[in-house]
């Protein structure tokens, strides 16, 4: 769960600078006379709205996705790989949806899919890094039986 979580939080953040790059006006081409807001302002709104919607929504897609994906799959193919690539981009695209069915802006559906997707790259590159620590036999214990 740590993992997902840390995942979750790297993945908005890297989000949120990709959005503010792309909407950023440099100073060189800026009008007079019209208000322009800096990066790290951009990035600080983008936060406060995507962060909740990677922690409230994104995580528990994630856990819904790789359960069914584990029970389906015994052990990682690249099938598996394709098929959670598929799942997450759904996932996504649904949250969006359900974000934006109160405004009715349903053209932006496929924008869910590249935050999705960010996600689990960013998740599959951290289970690499933070891997889930072996058993540990201390010398008191042998044999997985507590000794005394």
């Amino acid at each position: 769960m740590l993992r997902r979580l840390l995942s979750a939080l790297l993945s908005s953040i890297i989000f949120c600078v990709i959005l503010a790059y792309l909407q950023h006006t440099p100073v060189a081409e800026r009008q007079p006379s019209t208000s322009y807001m800096s990066f790290s302002s951009l990035v600080f709104i983008y936060l406060i709205y995507a962060t909740p919607v990677y922690l409230l929504g994104g995580i528990p897609c994630s856990i819904l996705i790789d359960t069914i994906t584990k029970r389906i799959f015994r052990r990682s193919s690249i099938i598996f790989y394709l098929v959670n690539i598929i799942c997450y981009a759904l996932a996504g695209m649904l949250l969006i949806l359900l974000l934006f069915s109160l405004t009715k802006i349903k053209e932006w559906i496929w924008l869910g899919a590249a935050p999705a997707l960010l996600y689990y790259v960013v998740y599959l590159l951290v289970r690499l890094l933070i891997r889930k620590p072996q058993s540990i036999n201390y010398p008191w214990e042998e044999g997985g039986k507590k000794m005394g």
